[in-house]
C-alpha cells in the first residue's frame, strides 16, 4: 500500500512539472530569394522553398512559421505571386516580413501592394497590411515584427524611421507584462562586418533594448549566415542563413514554467533542406 501511494505522489508532481512546463517553437526562414529557374543565382530557390515547406508541415512541434524577408529576389509581381503560390500550403500560422529585395527596389513593387498580396494569401493570419506589426506567439509572448526597409532609396542598408520607433516604443508599452520576442530583417548585432549591409543609426533601437528588460531576443537574416550572439543584457540575437543560399531553416525554442516566467531557456538549431 505504501509502494502504491509512493507511486502516486510521485506521478502527481511529475505530472504537475510536465503541465507547468511550457514550449514554443518558431520556425525562421529568411532570404528564400525567389526567381526564375532559368537564373544561375536563383534557379533553385523555388525547390529549396517547397522543400522547407514540406519539412515544417511533416513537424508536429512547430507553433509558427515566420519569413524575415528577402522572398523574392526581385521586387516584381510575377516572383511574388510563385512565392505566395508556395506559402499559402503550410499547414502552420505564419508571418511574412519585407526586406530590402521586396519592394520599391529601385522599382518594383510598392509597399502596401505586396503586404496586401500576402493578406490575400494568408487571410486567416496575417491579420495587417501595415509593414510593423505584432501578434500573440501565446499569452505569455508577443512577437513584435519590424520593418527597416528603405523603400524610396536603394540600399541594402536598414534604416527604422521615427514612425516605426514610435509605433515599436507603444507596442512594447502595450506588452510590457510579456516576454517579447523581434524580427527584423536587418540585424542590430551583425554576424560578422559588412558596411554595405549594416543597420544605419542602430543606437535608438538598442537604447530601447537597454530599457526593456521583457526583450529575450531578436532574430534576422539579410547577411546569409548563420550566428547566435548574447548581449550584456542577456538578449540573444540570432541571424539565420539565407535559405537560398545555404539550404536551411532555423529552430528557436523557447522553454519556460508556467508559474516562472522570469526563467526562459533558448535553443536554436538549424535545419537541413533536401531538394
Amino acid at each position: 500500500m505504501k509502494k502504491i501511494f509512493l507511486c502516486i505522489v510521485v506521478l502527481f508532481f511529475a505530472s504537475t512539472l510536465y503541465a507547468n512546463a511550457l514550449c514554443v517553437r518558431i520556425a525562421q526562414l529568411t532570404d528564400v530569394h525567389i526567381g526564375p529557374k532559368d537564373d544561375e543565382k536563383t534557379a533553385t530557390s523555388i525547390d529549396k522553398l517547397n522543400a522547407a515547406i514540406k519539412s515544417i508541415n511533416n513537424r508536429n512541434d512547430i507553433d509558427v512559421v515566420v519569413f524575415t524577408g528577402d522572398n523574392i529576389d526581385k521586387s516584381n509581381v510575377k516572383d511574388l505571386k510563385t512565392f505566395c503560390s508556395i506559402v499559402r500550403h503550410l499547414n502552420k500560422p505564419y508571418y511574412v516580413l519585407l526586406g530590402n529585395h521586396d519592394a520599391y527596389k529601385v522599382s518594383g513593387i510598392p509597399q502596401e501592394d505586396y503586404m496586401k498580396a500576402i493578406k490575400a494569401t494568408n487571410r486567416k493570419n496575417q491579420k495587417t497590411i501595415q509593414q510593423n506589426f505584432a501578434f500573440h506567439v501565446n499569452k505569455d509572448i508577443e512577437a513584435i515584427c519590424l520593418d527597416g526597409t528603405t523603400p524610396n532609396i536603394p540600399s541594402s542598408h536598414g534604416f527604422f524611421g521615427e514612425e516605426t520607433i514610435k509605433w515599436f516604443k507603444k507596442t512594447l508599452a502595450k506588452n510590457k507584462n510579456k516576454k517579447i520576442v523581434i524580427f527584423q530583417h536587418f540585424p542590430l548585432i551583425p554576424p560578422e562586418e559588412q558596411r554595405q549591409l549594416r543597420l544605419l543609426e542602430p543606437e535608438e533601437e538598442a537604447s530601447i533594448l537597454d530599457n526593456n528588460r521583457n526583450i529575450i531576443l531578436i532574430a534576422s537574416g539579410h547577411y546569409h549566415i548563420g550566428a547566435v550572439n548574447i548581449d550584456e543584457n542577456g538578449v540573444y540575437h540570432i541571424s539565420t542563413p539565407s535559405l537560398l543560399m545555404s539550404a536551411q531553416y532555423r529552430i528557436i525554442e523557447i522553454d519556460y514554467k508556467k508559474h516562472d516566467k522570469k526563467c526562459f531557456e533558448i535553443r536554436t538549431e538549424l535545419v537541413d533542406v533536401k531538394y
